[in-house]
């Protein structure tokens, strides 16, 4: 489990001359794109959280809503509102945080009180990350994502998708849980 939404299609964007114009381009193209059934756009950037000694450190956070593609959490639920936080296993140990507690954020320059509404698992950023219903700060984003589900062939928007917003790595979800574990289970 990678604690990724299921879904069709990844549309990643990652550093690129006007990342924000050319995100904001997809994001409008994906809204008018008759094939698309559904679709969710998220922002992960980092932000300076205030750890258990009270000392400030960056943790990649991805904002969106996090409702439309849900991920398995192994206690609570997604975070519903700009008040909550869902912290990934290995950042609620490492930050002793569990259901409930409250994690201090820095957003616009102010610390921000946000509760841990759930705790899931995650392989990306060597497990240490955090979803929020926040407004992004593009300053600080690293990378820009779409997730989506299609009517037709999905191989095909994939590439339809590559040949439009050039800089944009498509993957079908399929093909890039395989490829990220075909080595792993093999050996296993």
């Amino acid at each position: 489990y990678m604690g990724i939404g299921k879904s069709d299609i990844i549309l990643d964007l990652r550093q690129s001359d006007q990342i924000r114009k050319q995100f904001e381009e997809m994001v409008s193209y994906v809204k008018k794109d008759q094939d698309v059934e559904k679709y969710a756009p998220f922002v992960t950037c980092r932000f300076d959280i205030i750890n258990q000694d009270g000392v400030p450190e960056s943790l990649y956070i991805e904002t969106g809503d996090f409702t439309i593609f849900p991920i398995n959490y192994l206690k609570g639920e997604p975070p519903a509102d700009s008040n909550e936080i869902a912290l990934s296993y290995l950042s609620a140990s490492e930050l002793e945080k569990k259901i409930g507690d409250e994690l201090k954020i820095i957003i616009n320059g102010k610390r921000q009180g946000l509760t841990v509404a759930g705790i899931y698992q995650d392989i990306t950023n060597g497990g240490k990350t955090a979803k929020a219903s926040i407004a992004p700060e593009h300053e600080t984003a690293s990378w820009y994502m779409i997730n989506l589900n299609v009517n037709g062939d999905i191989p095909v928007k994939v590439d339809d998708y590559e040949d439009v917003y050039k800089g944009a790595k498509g993957y079908h979800i399929k093909v890039h849980i395989e490829q990220t574990f075909t080595d792993t289970i093999d050996q296993l």
